[in-house]
């Protein structure tokens, strides 16, 4: 079980169970950088949990498709 509510902490979808390595639900920070919240729009393994991201692209396709 996780100590915090990340999904209260960040901002973020009410489906969160612990924390994650992105928040495309977050907020939308102007200037990208924020150094005092971890509740922006973020791709942890890209810019880190410091770094808004102005947009981003959902895309799903059915699991039986093929290149």
């Amino acid at each position: 079980k996780c100590v915090d509510d990340c999904a209260s902490l960040r901002k973020g979808g009410y489906w969160y169970n612990c924390c994650t390595d992105s928040n495309l639900n977050g907020v939308f920070y102007r200037y990208g950088e924020h150094k005092k919240n971890t509740d922006g729009i973020t791709w942890y393994g890209w810019h880190g949990p410091n770094y808004s991201l102005k947009k981003i692209e959902m895309k799903i396709r059915p699991v039986s498709f093929q290149p």
